[in-house]
């Protein structure tokens, strides 16, 4: 998954299981600033239940789907760091619009 986190806006991307995001709880935390982001709650631990594509829509907002063969280089912690040219070449191939 990638997120900017709302906090310090840095850009990360982290792995997780399937299993753990349908059934389970998944928490991020932002390489940047150290913040822990919900992605998803199936037990109610943290209010309602949902995952980051329910507490968005609640919001107004929408998630971007898909699955990427991304370029930059991966750290030892799973984190992903991306250039922002990287990523806005990726987008405009993915056909994904910039915001």
């Amino acid at each position: 998954m990638m997120f900017t986190c709302g906090v310090c806006e840095t850009r990360a991307a982290k792995g997780f299981s399937r299993q753990a995001y349908e059934n389970g709880v998944v928490i991020v935390r932002c390489p940047g600033c150290q913040s822990q982001h919900l992605v998803a709650d199936h037990h109610g631990w943290f209010g309602d239940k949902g995952t980051i594509e329910d507490f968005l829509s609640e919001r107004g907002e929408g998630v971007a789907r898909g699955k990427a063969d991304l370029p930059g280089s991966e750290s030892e912690d799973g984190t992903l760091e991306i250039d922002p040219e990287q990523l806005r070449a990726w987008m405009e191939k993915s056909g994904i619009a910039e915001r």
